[in-house]
């Protein structure tokens, strides 16, 4: 009995760091450091700035909103996963930036953002 409490225990121990693992984790480490992928990431939010603006201009609303938001989102996303997985950190102004450009790219559709 003593020891499947033992491992009752343990399991509990699992359960609360997954239960941290997947909650609203916090963000990794920021770092000062702009280096190759803040490069890359950094173009390809200005392409899809681009693209979106673009879409607005045409008055293709769903396309913009496909790239200012979907696309921006997921890569917004790649960033953190990547600055997480890689234990690099992230840049502090490049996240700052790319939550500013989904707001940015969501203002048109929705004023009150």
């Amino acid at each position: 009995a003593t020891h499947h409490h033992h491992h009752h225990h343990h399991h509990q121990h699992d359960q609360h760091h997954d239960h941290h693992q997947g909650g609203i984790s916090p963000f990794p480490e920021t770092r000062a450091e702009w280096g190759w992928f803040e490069k890359a990431v950094w173009n390809e939010a200005n392409k899809i700035l681009c693209l979106a603006d673009h879409a607005y201009q045409n008055l293709n609303f769903h396309t913009a909103l496909h790239w200012g938001f979907y696309e921006l989102g997921l890569l917004r996303d790649a960033y953190t996963h990547w600055g997480r997985t890689t234990g690099n950190g992230l840049n502090r102004r490049l996240v700052n930036d790319l939550l500013y450009f989904h707001v940015v790219a969501l203002s048109p559709i929705c004023p009150h953002v």
